[in-house]
């Protein structure tokens, strides 16, 4: 898809956005000259105009790779060349990451933590990574965590910059970034009603928009304010100290106001439901000697006589820790772990044919044994995680030979499958 790029005042477009996107990258995005950048390209409009616009920036900032992400969850040859396309008007190199996902639990944030964690593995290490949110995705998150009830952090929105991650063009609509008249391949996912996201896009920031044509830039206005203001009290608060003041007697709705300040702040806020976190208020400001308040499957809160104080509760029946390849079983699961040998070779004991199992692959050049893996969980959606014995996350890569045996040394396979059985030791072989 294209827009064309007949328009005489394309080159003064041109020079206004990277102008726009320098002074981002200069200023909220904290990037200093001579920092080389990978630019994340989707093969749509958005990506494919930052693609270019840094390219007009690369003597202060060089364009060190642009790297399209896979998902493998349809079929994407068109993005991938749009993307392509981009890299290569830019004189860039061009990357294909691929990922592959679990299909339990929530597919769009397993598929957005794996194109992140893709994108950190393909950026040099001193060299950050650019994204193409716009001002139109800001005021579309805004209105997104709106409906959600969501505080001061989550009206937030979208940072300028998260660690290595930065986002130039969070001060441009989305209108100015198609206005360049670039070639693109759109999602078509994009166009239906199947996300939420989608929905605002198309049915409500419109009329928000008829009502104010500065919609969006006020809601992204909102966004940075919140950010300014939350700024604001995590200094207030840093400078107030002790990091946990006695709640004792403490009306319990404000307390409930500090519980949340402090999960979010620890980034804990979006996987604590609020009763569990207005239970634990209620404990701080009763004073009570002690009472935990279990928040998730990870963490809980302990009320110590109006201190507040959080602990990693992570359920050892929930995790599986295996010290070498084997086959493990914890609650109804068992665990093939393998380095696959030669074709024609046997399979690893205990994986039959007939059994149904869900099979991923790991890049075993640097891995770190033991492997630690975290059950799922049909309550919370949350799906199978792999870390190594550092604690790092694992990422699955790309089946060798299609998900065949293979002889090369560098893959892991590990296969999972339930089985109802009354053993309740890890090890099996």
């Amino acid at each position: 898809m294209s827009a064309g790029r007949s328009s005489a005042d394309t080159a003064t477009l041109d020079a206004a956005l990277a102008e726009a996107a320098a002074e981002a990258m200069a200023g909220p995005c904290a990037v200093s000259d001579g920092t080389p950048v990978v630019v994340a390209c989707s093969g749509g409009g958005d990506s494919v105009g930052l693609v270019a616009l840094m390219s007009l920036l690369a003597e202060r900032w060089p364009l060190a790779a642009v790297v399209f992400v896979d998902h493998g969850l349809r079929e994407v040859s068109a993005e991938r060349r749009a993307a392509e396309a981009a890299a290569r008007r830019a004189a860039a190199p061009f990357q294909v990451a691929r990922v592959v996902l679990s299909q339990a639990g929530n597919l769009q944030a397993a598929a957005r933590e794996a194109r992140y964690a893709a994108l950190e593995r393909a950026a040099p290490a001193a060299a950050v990574i650019a994204t193409a949110h716009s001002q139109t995705d800001q005021a579309e998150t805004v209105l997104q965590r709106l409906l959600r009830g969501a505080g001061l952090r989550g009206l937030g929105g979208i940072r300028w910059r998260d660690g290595r991650v930065v986002r130039p063009l969070l001060g441009v609509s989305r209108a100015r970034l198609r206005a360049l008249g670039l070639p693109y391949a759109e999602d078509p996912t994009n166009a239906t009603g199947a996300y939420q996201r989608n929905r605002l896009r198309h049915g409500v920031l419109p009329l928000l928009v008829a009502e104010n044509p500065s919609a969006e830039a006020a809601l992204a206005l909102a966004a940075e304010q919140a950010q300014r203001e939350l700024s604001l009290v995590d200094a207030l608060i840093d400078a107030l100290g002790p990091a946990d003041p006695d709640l004792t007697g403490v009306d319990p709705e404000l307390a409930a106001v500090w519980v949340r300040w402090r999960l979010e702040r620890e980034g804990q806020g979006a996987a604590v439901s609020g009763a569990a976190a207005r239970l634990l208020a209620q404990r701080l400001a009763s004073g009570v000697p002690r009472a935990a308040v279990t928040l998730n499957d990870r963490l809980r809160g302990v009320a110590m006589a109006g201190h507040l104080r959080l602990e990693v509760a992570e359920d050892p029946r929930k995790v599986l820790v295996a010290p070498a390849p084997g086959t493990y079983r914890r609650s109804c699961w068992v665990v093939d772990i393998d380095a696959p040998g030669p074709p024609g070779a046997p399979d690893p004991a205990g994986a039959s044919p007939s059994t149904s199992s869900d099979t991923v692959w790991f890049d075993a050049s640097s891995l770190v044994w033991p492997l630690r893996l975290r059950l799922p969980s049909v309550a919370t959606g949350r799906r199978w995680e792999f870390r190594d014995g550092t604690g790092a996350p694992l990422s699955p890569t790309e089946p060798p030979g299609g998900g065949a045996a293979s002889n090369e040394p560098n893959h892991l396979r590990v296969r999972t499958r339930r089985e109802f059985v009354p053993e309740s030791t890890d090890r099996v072989t």
